[in-house]
């Protein structure tokens, strides 16, 4: 039950690489129906890579200037907004396209002159209660080249905060671990990048382990996706030599493949 968990913590990894491939600026949903299945678990954890999660969550009553201020201050690290079930559908469509163009609305500064828009080169996620792909239609907006840029990924299933062990449950421990151990990831990929001659030459090497291990091929209106799961794929292995990841990266990338599918 933690394949959501899984799939955005290296999503959110990968954004320190993504950029050279282009369409790194993709938005990730989590949203089920029901309450209280784990949706902000995986958000929490995206943000626990960076530093301390809570404290990191945008909010989308925020004003549209500072959430974009906010998110090109994020710049390559990833940025997460929880909860935007109640966003208008037009907004909602609004806002993945503004997200995903990874930069803000060109506007004017008050003596009219063109203001600098701000900018980011990575992904941002979200939760919801709602299918945002729904949103889109409800708005009746072009939605094949909106759903494009989303990558949606359910969280129905409550098997990982149901569970139990001999502590507890499984979901409650997860929590305390990353609210207390927190930011230590980031920089050490990073660092591990600068070693290996940097973003370009990572990429390079995680597109061709990318299709050698998977073979899959994306159709050209996946393009999002595609950037997200090569960087995923990269960074992941990375992060497991490294013992940040200690999961099956491999089989979380074959997940996240399956819902592209």
């Amino acid at each position: 039950g933690s394949e959501n968990i899984r799939a955005c913590t290296l999503i959110a990894a990968g954004g320190l690489i993504a950029f050279v491939g282009g369409n790194s600026t993709g938005v990730v949903s989590i949203y089920s129906t029901e309450s209280s299945t784990g949706k902000s678990l995986s958000l929490i954890a995206v943000n626990s890579l960076i530093g301390k999660p809570k404290a990191l969550f945008l909010a989308k009553n925020d004003t549209q200037n500072a959430l974009y201020n906010i998110r090109g201050m994020y710049n390559h690290l990833p940025a997460c907004i929880d909860e935007v079930t109640t966003s208008k559908d037009e907004d909602m469509v609004d806002m993945t396209y503004t997200l995903s163009q990874g930069r803000e609305k060109i506007s004017m500064n008050k003596d009219r002159s063109l203001r600098e828009p701000v900018t980011w080169p990575s992904p941002t996620f979200m939760s919801t209660n709602i299918s945002i792909h729904q949103k889109y239609e409800y708005a009746q907006a072009g939605n094949e080249p909106l759903k494009a840029r989303c990558l949606e990924l359910p969280q129905h299933d409550r098997a990982f905060v149901k569970a139990e062990d001999e502590n507890g449950l499984v979901a409650r421990q997860f929590y305390d671990l990353v609210m207390e151990n927190h930011g230590w990831a980031m920089p050490e990929l990073a660092e591990i990048i600068i070693d290996k001659g940097g973003p370009i030459e990572v990429w390079k090497w995680a597109e061709a382990s990318f299709e050698k291990t998977f073979g899959f091929e994306f159709e050209p209106q996946e393009r999002f996706h595609r950037t997200n799961l090569i960087a995923a794929w990269g960074m992941g292995r990375i992060g497991e030599a490294l013992g940040l990841f200690p999961f099956d990266v491999k089989g979380t990338i074959k997940f996240l493949i399956s819902r592209v599918e």
